[in-house]
């Protein structure tokens, strides 16, 4: 192909590009959808959860319980629950009573094993639960120490190791490790989620509503037509990546860290941020290219749906297995699609970026987004692209 047949290759594909561009932007409720909502609903959602479980743990800690404490009257335990706990003794136990169990010949000082009983689908037992748990630990401390007296010792003395907790990772990467679990699986699940509608839309939709057929009789390459449509998956994919991205840094800087654990996250340095905007481009471009390719393929947007679907199920098992995996020891699991994206991205949130891992997912990816542009481009080119387009 000469370069001015490139040129013209590619100058049909923008147009093509532009006009899908400019059908979605006059759907505000798709762009709202895409480009808006995931800049405030991952805040929204993160500052919610927080919100509701510091309510929870406040109501919780304001409860007055009602207990019963069976086989042992010893008020050195009930002293110790009462500096924990809110609450007061009932000899007959009610629906929400928590009843604790010592053994019916239970001696203090005597090894037992204290049953207590609480409802574990309400958040204030379970809470009063692990608070009672607390307190039998420190009453056995007690027991403890006065056997210890009772034969001229101290527990103090047993205990001669002081545990000092030292961060050694960079001053960057402290407290990056709720980010790094979750923002790559949302960047992840966003990427392929905002890619699909439009996707979908753009192919077996277009089948649908006969404009489809109308396109390809221009005088407009099908490869170019094939190429618009995956670049413009791939820019919707990318805007809702961003502001995914952009929402998730938003929440996390409100919040300064979640589920009460303050952090020192101040940034990314620039070799984080050039990894995590090709892993970006890349994950997109691939999602975009396996959507469009699955969408058409199908008939209509529902059979695009249903072939779209499984795979996206398997992205989002994908995302959530790899949440917990350090690939780090393991260079052949940057060759994985999406799985590889998500690995990388942790990399470049903790600060760890190395060659090595960048070229294998960067490599890998592209090879498998050129194979599935050419199985589009050559369906494309095929009388098989009208099967089951209106008329």
């Amino acid at each position: 192909m000469s370069i001015l047949q490139q040129k013209e290759l590619l100058s049909d594909a923008l147009i093509i590009f532009t006009k899908e561009m400019r059908n979605i932007f006059k759907d505000k409720r798709t762009v709202f959808s895409l480009f808006i909502l995931p800049l405030f609903l991952i805040p929204v959602l993160f500052i919610g959860i927080e919100s509701m479980s510091s309510l929870q743990q406040q109501k919780a800690e304001q409860t007055r319980y009602t207990l019963q404490i069976l086989n042992n009257p010893d008020p050195r335990f009930t002293d110790i629950i009462s500096q924990l706990l809110s609450w007061q003794a009932v000899e007959t136990p009610g629906e929400d009573t928590l009843i604790i169990e010592f053994p019916e010949t239970y001696t203090p000082g005597v090894p037992a094993e204290i049953s207590i009983r609480y409802d574990s689908t309400s958040s204030a037992s379970s809470y009063a639960a692990r608070t009672i748990t607390r307190a039998v630990e420190q009453y056995d401390d007690v027991l403890a120490t006065l056997t210890l007296k009772a034969s001229g010792l101290d527990l103090e003395v047993l205990y001669t190791l002081t545990p000092k907790l030292i961060d050694t990772a960079p001053p960057q990467a402290q407290g990056t490790q709720f980010l790094a679990m979750m923002l790559p699986y949302l960047i992840l699940i966003y990427t392929f989620a905002g890619a699909m509608g439009v996707g979908m839309d753009t192919t077996a939709g277009e089948k649908e509503r006969g404009s489809l057929a109308i396109l390809l009789v221009n005088q407009v390459s099908r490869t170019s037509i094939a190429l618009g449509k995956v670049l413009f998956a791939l820019s919707v994919g990318i805007i809702s990546s961003f502001m995914t991205f952009a929402g998730m840094l938003i929440a996390f800087s409100v919040t300064g860290g979640f589920f009460s654990e303050q952090t020192q996250f101040s940034g990314f340095s620039i070799p984080s941020l050039l990894t995590l905007l090709i892993t970006l481009m890349c994950t997109s471009m691939l999602a975009a290219s396996l959507i469009v390719l699955l969408g058409s393929l199908a008939k209509s947007v529902k059979e695009a749906a249903g072939y779209i679907t499984p795979v996206y199920i398997i992205v989002v098992v994908m995302g959530v297995l790899t949440m917990n995996l350090d690939a780090a020891t393991q260079p052949l699991l940057f060759l994985i699609p999406f799985a590889n994206s998500v690995f990388l991205m942790k990399s470049a949130i903790i600060g760890d970026v190395s060659a090595l891992p960048l070229v294998l997912t960067v490599g890998s990816l592209s090879l498998i987004i050129a194979v599935l542009i050419t199985l589009t481009s050559r369906l494309y080119n095929s009388e098989k692209i009208l099967e089951g387009a209106a008329s």
